[in-house]
């Protein structure tokens, strides 16, 4: 697969931005937006596997260095099992490089498929977020599915803010200076869910 932009035309909030262009794009116009993509799939007797690679980049203006971002990805099924994974990683010259790895598993049995995966991503400052799903599918006829999942997810950035700290002098003067503070915040959260899923 390939794609081609000739402009980015967007404030980062356009919906077809999203990653290293979103990112990029809210720090200056890009241009010759350029996106590859290739996967390759093979039965092999009772076994399958596919592999997948993308790459993508495009010109900032105002850097010399361009936003990039590369992929790579295989999976492997065997009997009623699949597995597979993924790392990715993301240059951006406006903000931060980041990279992260996802790696999941489900098992097939009758009517119902049984799977679970995380994602674990980090920034080149240290900050990083960890998501993980369980999830179970079930067959109720052609086309239609029953999905019950939970997703538990945790974060963790470096903030840095300024503080202005005035003081009066001997009540004759207003002194004031800024001070930079940095801490860390640190979330997570979980999520149940269900869902009917239609394919037709």
């Amino acid at each position: 697969g390939l794609s081609y932009a000739a402009d980015g035309k967007g404030n980062g909030d356009s919906a077809n931005h999203s990653g290293y262009l979103k990112a990029a794009e809210e720090k200056g116009d890009l241009s010759d937006i350029l996106d590859l993509a290739a996967k390759f799939s093979q039965p092999l007797g009772d076994m399958s596997v596919t592999f997948a690679a993308r790459y993508g980049t495009a010109k900032q203006e105002g850097y010399s260095d361009k936003p990039k971002v590369s992929a790579v990805g295989a999976q492997l099924g065997f009997g009623g099992f699949t597995v597979g994974g993924g790392f990715a990683d993301e240059k951006n010259p406006a903000g931060m490089d980041t990279e992260g790895w996802s790696l999941g598993a489900s098992y097939n049995m009758n009517a119902w498929t049984f799977g679970i995966e995380t994602y674990q991503g980090e920034s080149e400052n240290g900050d990083d977020h960890s998501v993980s799903k369980i999830a179970a599918s079930r067959n109720l006829g052609p086309g239609v599915a029953w999905d019950l999942y939970a997703i538990t997810a945790n974060s963790q950035e470096s903030m840095s803010e300024k503080v202005t700290v005035t003081r009066d002098a001997d009540n004759t003067a207003a002194l004031s200076s800024d001070i930079h503070v940095s801490h860390m915040r640190k979330g997570s959260g979980t999520i149940f869910g269900t869902a009917i899923k239609l394919s037709f």
